[in-house]
Formats: structure tokens, sequence, C-alpha cells
């Protein structure tokens, strides 16, 4: 696949088409409609919650890094004279991301931490594909001895909130993604729920627009066509919808 149509090629035509202007809404369903596989749709829903939540003024790919305790490797924290050191185990879109969120620390006490991909110390070790979402590189993030800059004051209540940020965004860049190809059931679902799913304080409406979508438009024989590797790569929908049922 070559980069002009692969994901760093996706990356690139994301951030020339995004501007400061547009609500979470209007990106999400941007990136959705430039998408061309459901590991996009994650990425373009992935973006749109981190800039909700965090608040991210630009156009660099972001990633919150929480993970960690994997496969033996320690825990990210800070040592000696107050670098950062240890390893987050799951980094989304890992290839592609410039600046990592890293959670240092637990409880009340921990630190969100950004961290640029060019950082002194910060390494990207991707993992294996799988046959979910192949094309998402998933990466672990190796921290040593690491300088932290200033850290984020987000409030831990908007933490919380980060999943249903996700599930909004994937929703909708899913959405926008069958809008493109001209699946009307798609587009109806948008204009009628539109960017009130993005509303925090109630779900309802994200919830009201996930079962709109599985009544109307996630009929395996009307996607099966339109998107590469669904039967294995509809969990991600499946995942929130559960995710959502159970907050």
């Amino acid at each position: 696949m070559s980069e002009a149509t692969g994901n760093n090629g996706f990356r690139q035509r994301w951030q020339a088409a995004a501007t400061e202007t547009m609500s979470h809404f209007e990106l999400a369903r941007m990136g959705g409609g430039m998408s061309s596989s459901l590991s996009q749709v994650f990425m373009s829903g992935y973006q749109v919650a981190m800039r909700q939540v965090f608040d991210l003024p630009s156009k660099q790919w972001a990633a919150f890094c929480v993970s960690e305790g994997a496969d033996g490797h320690p825990a990210v924290e800070f040592v000696d004279d107050g670098v950062i050191a240890g390893v987050k185990t799951w980094v989304a879109a890992a290839d592609l991301t410039q600046v990592f969120v890293v959670k240092v620390g637990r409880g009340v006490g921990a630190k969100l931490i950004p961290l640029d991909r060019e950082a002194k110390g910060l390494r990207i070790k991707l993992k294996p594909a799988k046959d979910f979402l192949p094309d998402l590189s998933i990466g672990e993030l190796h921290l040593d001895r690491v300088s932290p800059g200033e850290a984020l004051g987000i409030e831990r209540s908007a933490l919380k909130r980060f999943p249903l940020a996700e599930a909004g965004g994937i929703f909708v860049a899913f959405l926008a993604m069958l809008e493109a190809q001209g699946v009307e059931q798609a587009s109806a679902v948008l204009e009628r729920f539109g960017p009130e799913v993005f509303e925090p304080s109630d779900p309802g409406s994200l919830r009201a627009m996930i079962e709109e979508t599985r009544q109307t438009v996630m009929i395996d024989s009307l996607i099966s066509p339109l998107v590469a590797n669904w039967s294995n790569d509809r969990r991600l929908l499946d995942m929130y919808q559960s995710l959502l049922e159970r907050s």
C-alpha cells in the first residue's frame, strides 16, 4: 500500500482538512467521510475524543497512554530527579502519533504529561498486526529517563468521559464513511442526531444514535460489500456499544 493511500496519507489528508473552528461533530464527520476502513474510522473518532477531552489546539495526532504492567514491563513513574521511566503497553496508531499524553502514577496524584514523539529517551515498539483492525498499528511506548514537560490540568471527571467521547466520534465517523458511499440510512441518522451526541453531560443522544445505527444501518448484507474485513472489524462498534451500556 502506497503512502498516498495508506494510513500516513490518510493522516496527512485529515490534517490538511481539519480546522480549529470545526465542531467535534464536524471533525468526526469529516474524518469519517475520507475513511476507507474501520481502522481509519477508529483513528478519526479517536482524534476527536483526544480534542474533546484534552482540548488539544494543534493538528498533531495524539494518543492517550494509560495501559501498563503487561508482559512484565514496569509501570511508568517519576524516578530520581523527576524524569520519567517505564512502559505503556497499548498505544493506538503508534506509527503515526506525534504527541503522547502519558498518565504517570495512579489515583488523585496522577499526572498527565504530553510528550513529543522526538523526545530524547522515547521509543516506540510496534506490535504484530492482528486479524482485528489489521491496518491499525498498535505499539508500546518505552520511556528511558524522559524529561517531562508541564502537566495538563485535566480534571478526573473529564477523563472518565473519554470512552463516551471515543464512542461518539467513532460512530459518527462510521456513519460518515457510509454516507460518503451513498448509504442514505447513514446520512439520515447523522442528520437526525447530529452534534448532540457530543454533549458530555447527557449520553442519551449517543445511546439513541447507536441504537438507530444498529437497527437501520448495521445490516451485514448492506455493509459487507462496502467495508473490507467487516465480519471481523465490526467488533469495534460492538465493543463501544457494550461499553456505553455498562456506563
